[in-house]
């Protein structure tokens, strides 16, 4: 009973610490980069945008955390090594103090206005 009460405490607290880490998380759906939680420069979101055009990725998700005094991105698995590798580079360029310069957290979905 004890052990899994502290395993489920661990989990929670592991869980807790990976989303204070994650700066930022990205979706690709037929082409397009959609921000889904978070926030990075607009520049840099330019540049990323420009990536999944040029590599043609489409679909695909991406988080960027922050480790130690940089930051790293992880990607799902039907992303190719080299896809991965140049939305590295373009994460890589920029210091981690100018990569959430500007940054904008998604707006939420607004609700469509229906006539009754």
């Amino acid at each position: 009973m004890t052990a899994g009460v502290t395993l489920v405490a661990l989990l929670l607290l592991f869980l807790s610490a990976r989303r204070d880490i994650t700066l930022c998380e990205l979706e690709v759906e037929g082409g397009d980069l959609i921000v889904v939680a978070g926030g990075l420069a607009p520049s840099v979101i330019s540049d990323m945008r420009d990536v999944v055009r040029r590599e043609r990725i489409k679909s695909g998700r991406l988080r960027i955390m922050r480790v130690k005094d940089h930051a790293r991105l992880e990607a799902s698995a039907g992303l190719s090594s080299k896809q991965v590798q140049v939305l590295r580079n373009v994460i890589g360029q920029v210091p981690l103090s100018k990569l959430l310069a500007g940054a904008k957290a998604p707006r939420a979905a607004k609700r469509k206005k229906r006539r009754v």
